[in-house]
């Protein structure tokens, strides 16, 4: 990527000190030393090496520039066409139309598009949409890389913002607008993305709140001739807080959803114990409790809760969309499923 950066500063006449010190800034400011975590100087720059050689200047200067500064919580277009302006500054590079064909690229629209705008636009965005081609352990890399990237958001906040995204990539005609990238990468894109909607679906091993899974769970008990609630705290209701809020809120009408109690006071707001209420509902219903949680923190509240809790709580699997019960939750000296969800 070096010699490429000064490939594109010879060709536009940056004298060498110039070009030499302001790679170095760009470097030391996209490094993953700094706090960058995927769209640092390695993973969004010179990855794109191999792809440069036959680029116009403008192009080069447009990924060296694109990410000079980050904040995956705003654009920072402004910040980024400034540092360019700086850099031509210091170098007496006074190439109006250059500079503005490159603070366009950079995502300045007040600035008016050019002829051949589109075409390179098309590839800077190309350029970008490398990763999702590639190879699935690098593209797992990059996902979990991405995911500590947006820390500051919630599982299900996350979640939720990555399949829209990702789904619709699935809807449009081609990933890539250019024949070049599409011919490389688009085929292993298209699986990439179909892999990561399914992780991101998957109702277990992960924290996202999935409504669907649920539903299958209430649909599995009610095949079977069992009346089922769920009980789900009631900040679930609210937009973001659950993969798909309309079933939760039709589920809820139909009386298949119980809420956890729920205060909202004046800068806070409080809920119940979950794992209490589940176990008090338990005992009040003579019902058994279908949870991979073992309730350590309440066997001993209570003699009816440590009854519950040492007999009638079954774990569950998936498979997935298919529910899983064992056929021995206690295991081999315990209570087997038909018994516990048969009593009389």
């Amino acid at each position: 990527m070096e010699e490429i950066w000064k490939s594109a500063c010879k060709k536009i006449q940056i004298p060498d000190s110039t070009a030499t010190s302001w790679l170095a800034k760009i470097k030391a400011r996209m490094s993953s030393d700094s706090g960058r975590i995927f769209h640092n100087w390695s993973d969004i720059v010179e990855s794109k090496a191999p792809y440069l050689g036959n680029v116009n200047e403008l192009l080069v200067f447009a990924v060296c520039f694109q990410y000079f500064e980050f904040d995956v919580k705003k654009g920072c277009a402004e910040e980024n066409c400034k540092a360019f302006r700086e850099f031509c500054s210091e170098a007496g590079y006074k190439d109006e139309t250059n500079i503005k064909k490159i603070e366009r690229l950079l995502g300045n629209e007040n600035v008016e598009p050019y002829d051949g705008f589109e075409q390179d636009m098309q590839i800077l965005q190309d350029l970008d949409l490398i990763v999702l081609g590639l190879p699935e352990d690098e593209y797992k890399n990059y996902t979990q890389l991405v995911r500590k990237e947006y820390s500051h958001l919630s599982d299900v906040s996350y979640k939720s913002m990555r399949l829209k995204i990702l789904q619709t990539f699935l809807t449009i005609p081609t990933i890539y607008a250019t024949d070049t990238f599409r011919e490389k990468f688009e085929e292993k894109a298209r699986f990439n993305i179909k892999s990561e909607i399914e992780d991101l679906k998957k109702h277990s091993c992960n924290k996202f709140f999935s409504v669907k899974g649920i539903d299958i769970a209430l649909q599995y008990f009610e095949r079977i001739g069992h009346e089922a609630k769920a009980v789900v705290p009631q900040h679930r209701l609210r937009k973001f807080a659950a993969s798909d809020p309309q079933l939760l809120a039709a589920l809820h009408r139909q009386g298949k959803i119980v809420l956890t109690p729920c205060k909202n006071l004046p800068g806070k707001s409080t809920a119940s114990y979950d794992d209490r209420f589940i176990l008090q509902l338990a005992v009040e219903f003579d019902a058994a409790v279908v949870s991979n949680d073992n309730f350590n923190d309440l066997i001993n509240e209570s003699p009816a809760f440590k009854k519950v809790i040492e007999s009638r709580v079954i774990g569950y699997t998936w498979c997935k969309d298919m529910f899983m019960l064992p056929k021995d939750p206690y295991g081999r000296s315990g209570p087997n499923l038909a018994t516990i969800l048969n009593r009389s």
